[in-house]
């Protein structure tokens, strides 16, 4: 699998600062000094006049995640697995982009990983990348999920994985409550 370094796009920063996410959601430490590698992730939503707005945005370190990952229950982790292995291929559609020498992060995430339809016409998606410092790496990720395919993958989670996710929101986002409630009618978390 061919991979690729470049600079984290300015929609991949945080919101609050305009800058780089700097440090993990749940351990606090320090992204960018320690150079452990870490996943970000952002949900939008469309406004009527077509601009976005961010629902929620975080970074987590690698570690961090696994040990969330590690608190969903396997049924639902083979589920997810199971529709990403069966929606698209990871490894071939990073040849397709290498071969196709498409390395700007807008040829990676225009399109829905899983459907295939085209990002500036959904209403809501989300956008994962894994980065290490200040560097994106572009690999597996990034990829884009429509808000359609986010709600798909959640009727494959078990009401314990739905639960800990839940936690998950309740317990790291600062969501104002109009916020929280547009998240729970609309997207999803995705950790995968």
């Amino acid at each position: 699998m061919r991979s690729l370094r470049k600079d984290i796009p300015p929609i991949l920063k945080s919101d609050l600062n305009e800058e780089p996410f700097h440090n993990c959601l749940m351990c606090n430490v320090d992204l960018i000094e320690s150079q452990i590698p870490y996943m970000i992730e952002k949900a939008f939503k469309r406004a009527p006049d077509g601009s976005l707005y961010t629902i929620f945005e975080f970074a987590i370190c690698m570690n961090c995640a696994q040990k969330t990952q590690d608190q969903l229950s396997r049924e639902s982790l083979a589920n997810i697995q199971k529709y990403f292995a069966e929606k698209r291929d990871l490894f071939e559609r990073n040849e397709e982009l290498f071969d196709a020498e498409k390395t700007d992060f807008e040829d990676w995430t225009n399109e829905c990983i899983l459907s295939g339809n085209k990002i500036s016409e959904c209403e809501e998606f989300q956008v994962l990348a894994m980065c290490q410092g200040n560097q994106m790496e572009m690999g597996l990720f990034p990829y884009a999920i429509s808000g359609a395919e986010a709600e798909n993958m959640q009727e494959l989670l078990s009401e314990k994985t739905k639960d800990e996710l839940d936690d998950f929101m309740n317990t790291h986002l600062d969501l104002p409550p109009e916020l929280k409630m547009l998240l729970e009618e609309s997207s999803t978390l995705v950790l995968v």
